[in-house]
């Protein structure tokens, strides 16, 4: 497919790791691995696998390592040769593979064979398969590293912006490590390489053509894990090589960033935890190498321009007070020398956040429910060709139905009705089916029917309602056919499948600092709170209950599966 085609029509797989825009780190797990050695099943399902093997995302069995870099590629803003603006989209080239961690070591004691055959069979695929649609046309990269909390049968691949594996000849411009108050400080894990049957490593740090530093302490937030930490929860580090000035952030929702203090080439930048049980407080120091300290990985030193420049005069000191967080630093004063970090800009948290995000509350997810009302002998959701729940009045090309003991589909010219098989992806749409979660309650779900585009319905600092009515700031109106309920009899009930377990004035919503803060309204019907795919919390109707929900977190109303999102309008930040 052409990256002209692609950008104009989106991904022939859609994106499925992450759905809030960012580019900065994608997360494939796959499940059920017969022999986590064996590099083939993971690019391709044709290659193996079967059935056993499958993604614990989209709980598909053909989505692979191929799949998952084809459908989340990087946009990369270009101009032609007649000096015309034109967007590509390019293919990652550095993966990190985690590997259980006795799968990893029981072969690195092994001589490394098993493991430089994985590096080595990925990178020949890879390069194969997307050779002139390489971001930035670096080749293919991949580390091999030991983890120990996944199980014998799992195995996880990263990339992304946040994910940059250093080559033999890149140039390492600064060190990085992590210090809390009382501990030395402490460098970033090395990456673990299988260039050679033997392995090798290279420290993570800063290098001259790195875009990102990402540092968390889950592999939802980072493949960069930091060996100290003092959020309790999730959060992150980001520091943004890319800009000018370069600039560091929290993620404001556990970690914010603080005051900036420097001294000649090192900068220390403090972090505070956003969780209210843990106020301990953390620093980023960054040491930029000088003009004569540039190194490469071999520790070799790299030509520049300045080496004449003498050993007192380089190492100069600047001392800059504590700074107000907002304001940019210049670090050092040697400005021509090859450094990613000559300035910092502190962001913190307590700025107005309506200028540095925008909020939504998006639908991702139509509940395919088990009912056994009276009177109802089928739910109907009509699909249309994009595949996505047919409005009031638009044609339908797909049907589905169901009630208490029956799931089936049909083509509406047809309406040969056939049993669906909810465990693989659905017979359409035939170039890109629909897929399904399993249910959060079986006994009353068959399975959570994904859309393949979420709707988003942005979100303010007021408070507004959610429900079925029209007069609610968000309407639920998806699921409000006439003809979305079969009636066993002739009725003139004026009911949808919207109606069921959805009320009126359902919900009352609005965002607290960077969460959405939401209050049970309904007298009639539950509010389920998920976590991990799993109900952590059930709001009973006429509770008037309150909860807060952080940026990912998902809800399930009525019928509907939806999704909180916070954006980071990264542009916006000065």
């Amino acid at each position: 497919m052409s990256n002209l085609f692609r950008t104009f029509m989106g991904s022939s797989t859609r994106p499925w790791l992450r759905n809030d825009g960012s580019e900065r780190l994608f997360t494939l797990k796959l499940k059920g691995v017969e022999n986590p050695l064996d590099p083939d099943p993971y690019w391709e399902a044709n290659y193996g696998g079967g059935s056993a093997m499958y993604d614990a995302n989209s709980k598909s069995n053909t989505r692979r390592l191929k799949d998952a870099l084809d459908a989340h590629r990087k946009l990369s803003a270009e101009k032609d040769q007649f000096d015309f603006p034109v967007e590509k989209m390019l293919v990652f080239s550095d993966v990190v593979m985690w590997l259980p961690n006795k799968v990893w070591s029981g072969s690195s004691r092994e001589g490394g064979e098993r493991l430089y055959m994985l590096s080595e069979k990925l990178k020949y695929r890879h390069r194969t398969d997307f050779g002139d649609e390489l971001y930035k046309q670096r080749s293919p990269h991949y580390a091999i590293m030991p983890l120990n909390s996944l199980a014998i049968d799992e195995v996880v691949f990263q990339f992304g912006l946040g994910v940059y594996l250093p080559r033999e000849e890149d140039i390492r411009t600064a060190e990085v490590k992590v210090l809390q108050q009382g501990k030395e400080p402490i460098a970033l894990p090395n990456w673990q390489f299988f260039e050679n049957p033997n392995g090798n490593e290279r420290p993570s740090t800063l290098y001259a053509e790195q875009h990102f530093l990402l540092l968390g302490n889950t592999l939802s937030e980072s493949a960069i894990q930091s060996p100290s930490w003092f959020s309790k929860k999730l959060g992150y580090i980001m520091v943004d090589t890319h800009r000018e000035p370069n600039r560091i952030y929290g993620d404001d929702d556990y970690i914010t960033a603080g005051k900036l203090s420097s001294i000649g080439d090192t900068s220390f930048c403090s972090f505070h935890t956003l969780d209210e049980e843990n106020k301990e407080s953390l620093k980023l120091v960054i040491e930029r190498h000088s003009n004569q300290a540039i190194i490469n990985d071999k520790g070799e030193g790299a030509s520049n321009p300045k080496s004449h420049v003498n050993d007192t005069e380089t190492s100069r000191t600047i001392e800059h007070p504590t700074v107000n967080a907002g304001e940019t630093v210049i670090s050092s004063d040697h400005d021509d020398l090859v450094s990613p970090l000559a300035g910092l800009t502190v962001i913190s948290s307590d700025e107005d956040p309506i200028f540095h995000y925008r909020y939504f509350l998006s639908i991702t997810g139509i509940i395919l429910p088990r009912i056994a009302y009276a009177g109802i002998k089928y739910w109907i959701l009509h699909i249309n060709q994009q595949g996505m729940p047919a409005a009031k009045d638009e044609n339908s090309l797909w049907m589905i139905r169901g009630n208490q003991h029956l799931l089936e589909w049909c083509e509406v010219e047809n309406k040969n009705w056939q049993a669906l098989d909810i465990t693989t992806a659905l017979p359409f749409p035939t170039d890109n089916p629909l897929i399904c979660r399993p249910p959060v309650i079986a006994k009353k779900q068959y399975a959570i029917l994904l859309l393949p585009q979420p709707l988003a319905s942005p979100l303010s600092h007021q408070n507004i309602t959610l429900g079925r009515g029209e007069e609610n700031q968000i309407s639920l109106q998806l699921l409000n056919r006439d003809d979305s309920i079969e009636w066993q009899r002739a009725t003139r009930r004026k009911q949808s499948m919207g109606h069921l377990e959805l009320s009126a004035k359902h919900l009352s919503l609005s965002i607290e600092g960077q969460s959405m803060a939401l209050q049970q309204l309904s007298s009639s019907a539950p509010t389920y709170l998920l976590q991990d795919g799993m109900i952590s919390q059930t709001l009973e109707p006429k509770s008037g209950s309150k909860v807060k929900l952080s940026s990912g977190e998902e809800i399930i109303v009525g019928n509907y599966l939806l999704q909180y999102q916070r954006e980071y309008t990264h542009d916006n930040k000065v």
